[in-house]
């Protein structure tokens, strides 16, 4: 496979392939990549792939030029914003929109569906302990939204890394999109009834709820595995088998992918670092072995001569 080296000087993008070296003129106001004519055969026949991969590599630098523009804090209010706008506009759709307990395939697929269920405010559909666990969840969710915000500028005050911010971002985004529908559905909905008509938004007579009890609308169902497992199958064999059955929203989706992503990418964040006079006590110790112990063996025979 060539390999491509991407330089740029003003307006002209050069790309060194092998021994070869093509000029390429970028057209930043029509996104257009031209490459010229050579009499060479290897850019002849290979002119088609060149203009490919110079597409890409000019994508990839755009792209990387307007993430090096902007500050850590707007990217951090940028996926926040984004998060919560896609999760409210979807919430009010369904709400809205479909009739509670039904939905539709997505894109024709049977194992990705939009299905419209409510929940006492849990991840993937999950409720604890009624009116009182409402109000306790509802409350703890907010404490601890608030306790992520604060390691967040905690982060960026440190300037850590534009991963570990995004990831952080999308569990506060995911947090904050499920406390909205705690706060305040109640107040602006009507209810959802199974075939009970569609709910209304600000309807005349007030929602259906209080403050702190709204419900969290869900939607997201990807049933890859529907089946009933064979008779023979100890305990189980004979009953139905679904994976996977929660439902769930863009927010749980935000917060599980911020949690994968450090627990995959960002474990040193969770590595303490030792307190500065430990890091130098431990640096004198290191140096005071290597005098004991000198690696240059001229030098250890003149030690051992010395003693």
């Amino acid at each position: 496979m060539a390999q491509h080296n991407i330089s740029k000087i003003g307006n002209i993008i050069r790309i060194r392939t092998y021994n070869l070296q093509v000029k390429i003129v970028v057209s930043v106001s029509t996104c257009c990549i031209t490459v010229p004519h050579s009499t060479d055969e290897f850019c002849r026949f290979n002119k088609k792939n060149l203009r490919t991969s110079a597409s890409a590599q000019m994508l990839s630098y755009f792209c990387h030029q307007i993430l090096a523009s902007l500050k850590k804090s707007t990217i951090v209010l940028i996926t926040i914003f984004l998060v919560l706008l896609l999760d409210q506009i979807l919430k009010i759709y369904v709400k809205t929109h479909i009739h509670y307990g039904d939905g539709f395939d997505m894109l024709g697929l049977s194992w990705a569906k939009i299905h419209f269920v409510e929940n006492e405010g849990m991840a993937f559909g999950l409720s604890f302990g009624g009116v009182t666990g409402k109000y306790i969840l509802s409350i703890f969710r907010i404490f601890m939204a608030a306790f992520l915000v604060y390691i967040l500028k905690k982060l960026l005050e440190a300037n850590e890394t534009p991963g570990l911010l995004i990831s952080f971002s999308l569990i506060i985004a995911g947090a904050i999109g499920n406390i909205i529908d705690s706060l305040f559905y109640g107040l602006i909905f009507s209810e959802s009834y199974f075939h009970g008509g569609l709910a209304e938004l600000f309807p005349e007579g007030g929602g259906y709820g209080s403050f702190l009890t709204g419900k969290v609308v869900d939607m997201l169902y990807f049933p890859l595995i529907d089946t009933v497992l064979p008779e023979w199958m100890p305990i189980w064999g004979g009953e139905r088998f679904e994976f996977f059955k929660p439902v769930f929203n863009i927010a749980d989706s935000a917060i599980t992918c911020g949690v994968i992503s450090i627990l995959l990418f960002h474990r040193r964040f969770f590595q303490a670092e030792l307190p500065l006079d430990q890091k130098e006590s431990t640096r004198q110790e290191s140096g005071s072995h290597e005098e004991v112990h000198p690696s240059d063996p001229n030098q250890q025979e003149d030690t051992i001569a010395q003693v």
